[in-house]
Parts: C-alpha cells; structure tokens; sequence
C-alpha cells in the first residue's frame, strides 16, 4: 500500500531475528516527520524515563522479572528463573511476572506465589520502586537504571555471538546504561 501510495520511499524497513522458533517479523518506522512535529530519538525518552523512574528507597521487597523468547532455548530460561525465584522468594522478596508485550514472542512463564502483570502493559510505565528488574535482552531494563539485571551470561546455551550482540544491543540503544551482567547465581544473589 506505500508504493501505491508513493509513500515507499519515506520508510526503512527492519527485519526481526527469528526468535524462539518463530519466524521473523517486519517493522516499518517513517525516515523524518512533518516540520510541525518535535522529534527526539529513542535515547532522549529513555533516559527521560529512566530519571522519571528512578528509586530513592532501594530497600523495597519486590523484584520485576521480565520474560521473553530470546536465543536461549525456553526451557532453559524458565529453569534459571525458577532458580533465581526460589532464592528471591527465600530473602523474602514478592516476585512479579511482566512477559513480552507481543504474543508471539512470549514466554509463558509464570510461579507459584508471584503476581503476574498484564503482558500488554509496558514497562516503562510499571511501578518504579522494584529492588531489582531481571531479564535477559529486553529493552525495558534500560529503564530501571542502575537495578537491572541481565541473565544472559547465566543463560548456558546462549552463544558468545549472540551475547555480544545483546551487549552491543543495550549499548547502542543507551550508551550510560548501568545493567548487571551477572555470571553466576551467587553473583545474582550478591545484589539481593
């Protein structure tokens, strides 16, 4: 409908990794907006939300897991989460759930005593006083500045490529980020 339109060429078009055995998706994403419209690129909003989100009491008892298909197979990320709440759960922190916002790239994890968020909410716009947000290459923990946590060096079968390129991932959409890569769960249970 763009190239009928003529419309074509005010696009770029990204393609998705395909991701948890599903087939990759295409985003459209317009090149430049109207004169009359203020435009700010992504690194601007969040670091916006990250100051808006920011926590001057730490010391709350609830930690936000952020659940998603990523490289790592999903049985080997719902075993990790398994692990990291039971010991959450231990030190007495109250778990809640929030997965992906797309259905397709969910991964359907949920606990016995944790509170499931709505996948559909997003989470730059959830509580801000978590103790700790987890996940593994979501976007979102670059709003949680200094309290995210990422898994992907704990994640046993994701590849050294594909965990740089989360690196890289985070560092290209936020170069100040301040995410935790941890590498083992005694690393995990440090920051608890």
């Amino acid at each position: 409908i763009l190239k009928v339109l003529g419309l074509k060429e005010s696009f770029k078009y990204y393609r998705s990794s395909p991701i948890g055995g599903k087939q990759s998706e295409y985003v459209v994403s317009i090149k430049g907006y109207p004169s009359s419209i203020a435009t700010m690129n992504v690194g601007f909003s969040r670091v916006a939300l990250s100051k808006s989100s920011s926590c001057e009491n730490r010391q709350t008892n609830k930690i936000l897991f952020i659940t998603g298909k990523s490289s790592a197979s999903d049985d080997c990320q719902r075993k990790t989460y398994r692990a990291l709440m039971k010991m959450v759960h231990a030190k007495g922190y109250v778990c809640h759930i929030k997965d992906h916002p797309n259905p397709a790239y969910r991964l359907d994890f949920s606990a016995e005593g944790a509170v499931i968020i709505d996948p559909l909410l997003p989470a730059e716009l959830l509580e801000s006083d978590y103790h700790l947000v987890v996940g593994v290459s979501s976007s979102a923990l670059l709003s949680f500045d200094g309290r995210s946590v990422s898994l992907i060096n704990l994640l046993d079968d994701v590849s050294l490529e594909d965990r740089q390129a989360y690196v890289r991932h985070f560092a290209g959409a936020m170069p100040s980020h301040k995410i935790n890569y941890v590498h083992s769960e005694d690393e995990f249970k440090a920051l608890l």
